[in-house]
C-alpha cells in the first residue's frame, strides 16, 4: 500500500506513488494490452482489499501513506494509450492535476464514498478522465506526435 515505503516520504507521497505507477506503466507497455488490463484489474482488486484492512486497523479515512490508489489511477490513465516519453509526462501531469484539484465528479468519490472503495475510486476516476482526454482530445489530433517532433524525440 505504501509502494515500498514511498508513501512514507514526508512530502508529496502521492506524487512518488504516481511515479512508481509510471514506472510500472513503462514496464507493462512492452506486454500486450490484455495483460496490461488484467494486471490493472488484479492490482486494483488486491488494493481494495488491502486498503480496507489497513483502514480498519488505523481507523483513518484516507491516510496519506497509502499510495497504491495513485498507482492504480496511473495504470487506468494509460490503458490503451501509446507509451512514449511525451505521453508519460503529459499523462503524469494531467493525472496529478486532477488528483490534487479533484474537480467533480472526482470530488464526489473523494468525499461521499466511504472505505477502501472511496480511497481507490477518486484516483480511478481521475485516471479515467485523463484516459478519456488522451483518447478524445490528444490522440485524434496528433498532438503527441507534434510535441515529439517539436522536441526532436
Amino acid at each position: 500500500m505504501t509502494c515500498f515505503g514511498l508513501g512514507l516520504i514526508p512530502f508529496a507521497p502521492g506524487t512518488f506513488g504516481s511515479l512508481f505507477g509510471l514506472a510500472l506503466v513503462f514496464i507493462l507497455s512492452f506486454l500486450s494490452w490484455p495483460i496490461y488490463f488484467a494486471t490493472t484489474i488484479l492490482i486494483c482488486a488486491v488494493s481494495l482489499w488491502l486498503v480496507g484492512v489497513y483502514l480498519n486497523s488505523t481507523l483513518s479515512k484516507d491516510p496519506k501513506e497509502v499510495v497504491i490508489d495513485e498507482v492504480v489511477g496511473i495504470l487506468v490513465t494509460f490503458l490503451l494509450v501509446p507509451v512514449s516519453w511525451v505521453s508519460l509526462v503529459i499523462g503524469f501531469l494531467l493525472f496529478r492535476f486532477f488528483d490534487i484539484v479533484k474537480p467533480p465528479p472526482i470530488s464526489f468519490f473523494d468525499r461521499k464514498v466511504p472505505g477502501s472503495t472511496g480511497v481507490m475510486a477518486d484516483d480511478i476516476v481521475a485516471g479515467a478522465i485523463v484516459n478519456l482526454i488522451f483518447h478524445f482530445l490528444i490522440l485524434p489530433t496528433g498532438t503527441l506526435g507534434k510535441i515529439e517532433i517539436f522536441f526532436g524525440l
